[in-house]
């Protein structure tokens, strides 16, 4: 984690029904922080493997890309993507599934999934964003691309429970939902 400390992440996990205090003291996980410029970018990815050989983690969430980069000093970008790519393909040689999220600033014109050119290593990327639906602030998702197999294109709302995530039904009322512009159509198939 690059940009809460973990009590802060203990806190949010709390607040959802998660013990990640218990789940640390099992070895069931493993919190990895990364302050601002304490590691290099080799030093830091190291940390990360050092882990996953240490719990023989079958799982690493990298959260976020964006707080990676902005803790391992941006003026390294290069250095952050190279070696990001090298621990990706060396963790998912192993068998080992990653999960990184992105904060994505783009302007909602362009279908842009991270300004980390990493995508082509993905095998599923799912797209989440805000928009207003019926005035209110809605939670949306959508499988973008799952590798080698068929995936659903639907888009759908969703919450985050303590039970969990709950993906809602098919908001097939509307269009232009990842523009940024959703419109409700009519019965007839033109918009409100």
């Amino acid at each position: 984690m690059f940009e809460e400390t973990p009590l802060k992440y203990l806190e949010q996990a709390h607040g959802f029904g998660i013990d990640l205090q218990k789940l640390s003291a099992d070895q069931i996980i493993k919190q990895v922080y990364v302050r601002p410029l304490d590691l290099s970018v080799d030093e830091t990815l190291h940390e990360i493997q050092a882990a996953v050989t240490q719990l023989g983690a079958r799982r690493v969430v990298i959260d976020s890309l964006t707080g990676l980069e902005i803790a391992l000093a941006p003026s390294f970008e290069q250095d952050v993507r190279e070696s990001l790519y090298r621990l990706i393909g060396a963790l998912t040689a192993e068998g080992i599934t990653i999960l990184m999220t992105v904060e994505n600033t783009d302007d909602y014109t362009e279908l842009r999934f991270s300004p980390h050119a990493v995508s082509f290593r993905t095998n599923d990327i799912i797209l989440q964003r805000y928009v207003e639906i019926d005035s209110q602030l809605k939670r949306v998702m959508t499988v973008v691309k799952t590798r080698s197999r068929k995936h659903s294109e639907d888009i759908r709302s969703y919450e985050i429970t303590r039970q969990g995530i709950v993906v809602g039904e098919r908001l097939e009322n509307y269009e232009g939902i990842i523009g940024g512009i959703p419109r409700q159509r009519t019965r007839t198939g033109r918009r409100a």
